[in-house]
């Protein structure tokens, strides 16, 4: 809850509202503009910074909230 609680704080932060699935264990965030149907500049800047809050130093409680490395590199792919 930390992470998601963390996502929507900056989501208000910088006005760009990403959807939030959360389950036991995981939040899923997606990133898209309605208005053009795609991605923007804005859903990369977002993207960027959410991964800037997994990857940093840990804040907030997000030790515990962030992905391990293991995962982290699944994503990345």
């Amino acid at each position: 809850m930390a992470f998601a609680n963390v996502v929507s704080a900056l989501a208000e932060e910088i006005w760009h509202h990403p959807e939030l699935a959360l389950g036991w264990g995981f939040c899923e965030v997606s990133l898209t503009t309605r208005k053009i149907g795609g991605l923007h500049e804005a859903d990369f800047v977002m993207a960027a910074r959410i991964d800037a809050l997994v990857s940093g130093p840990p804040r907030f409680g997000l030790a515990a909230a962030a992905p391990s490395t293991e995962e982290n590199e699944t994503i990345a792919g």
